[in-house]
């Protein structure tokens, strides 16, 4: 009797465990989809001249709007007497970046713009920084606009957005210039290329008077300006404590005593150089002289003038030994 007991409690217990094994093993339900808990809503931001149409300045009369994609739901952000534009709507709908010449002072072309960010509601309208036509990063964190190289550029044109005067290809043409300037300068006085006649001694050393003195006078304007002429390299002085003027004024220092020793060293070899050409001609001349061979004066001075004194001698050496060698036995 206990042994059939114990075998239907073991066979109870069995047939228990299959069904909850078949239980665990039923397939699942299929998930239902993830619905966020609002809505998307198609918006365009703009900006209109619409409520100050007669404005013969565009520039001033331009305002911020928001409506709907089909045109309804039309509604004002901003309202002031300056121009705001380039309305930029960040991709999360939070935020909308544009355009406000509201910061412009006396001087500054009408179309000088500002970047500004606000809630998309009008609120909270905020300054960025100076720059034009902002738009947003996919994930609405980060703006990407364009401004002038130095960060106080002014408009080229009276268009809105319009280019600056100190862009970035404009300094490196800037850069591009001092440099063939210089080529040229020093081409010259010891280039190879053929020079005029009386570009010697007296002449040559007063064209490098005259070109170094133009730097010793801008030189003595960037030490004394109470006023930044160049104010591109403002972030890189603000960045080692420097203030412009002093900066300025340093660089004045240090190209008025660059031009000093430049202009001292140049003078000196010019001189140099004029007394060994002045000898080498004489010499040329004695040995035409000496040689029976004529010399006109002023084709040894090009001939030594253009470095080839050497040659000229070895022409007078060998049309002296010719006419020695044709002569009467």
């Amino acid at each position: 009797m206990k042994r059939s007991t114990a075998s239907l409690i073991a066979a109870i217990t069995l047939l228990a465990g299959c069904g909850e094994t078949h239980r665990l093993q039923a397939p699942l339900a299929p998930a239902r989809p993830y619905r966020p808990s609002f809505d998307l809503v198609s918006t365009i931001a703009f900006s209109s001249t619409r409520d100050d149409p007669t404005n013969p300045n565009p520039n001033l009369a331009a305002e911020i709007y928001l409506m709907a994609a089909d045109g309804t739901n039309l509604r004002r952000l901003t309202d002031n007497a300056f121009g705001d534009g380039f309305a930029a709507l960040s991709p999360d709908g939070k935020k909308i970046a544009f355009n406000s010449n509201r910061r412009v002072v006396a001087g500054e072309p009408a179309n000088t713009a500002d970047v500004f960010v606000m809630d998309s509601d009008g609120e909270a309208q905020t300054f960025v920084t100076r720059g034009s036509s902002p738009t947003w990063s996919p994930d609405s964190r980060e703006i990407a606009f364009h401004a002038s190289a130095s960060g106080t550029g002014l408009p080229i044109k009276p268009d809105p957005g319009a280019a600056t005067f100190d862009s970035d290809l404009v300094h490196a043409l800037q850069h591009l210039c001092f440099f063939f300037a210089g080529v040229a300068f020093w081409m010259s006085l010891v280039g190879p290329l053929p020079k005029p006649s009386w570009f010697t001694g007296a002449a040559s050393a007063g064209f490098v008077f005259a070109v170094r003195l133009i730097g010793a006078v801008l030189a003595n304007v960037l030490m004394w300006s109470s006023s930044v002429i160049y104010a591109r390299y403002a972030p890189g002085e603000a960045a080692h404590n420097i203030s412009a003027l002093s900066d300025q004024g340093m660089a004045g220092v240090v190209m008025m005593a660059e031009s000093t020793v430049i202009t001292l060293s140049i003078l000196t070899w010019l001189v140099l150089r004029w007394a060994s050409r002045d000898t080498e001609r004489q010499e040329l001349l004695d040995l035409a002289a000496a040689r029976g061979v004529e010399l006109d004066p002023a084709r040894a001075e090009r001939a030594v003038s253009a470095g080839q004194g050497e040659r000229l001698r070895e022409r007078i050496e060998s049309t002296a030994a010719h006419s020695e060698a044709s002569g009467p036995a």
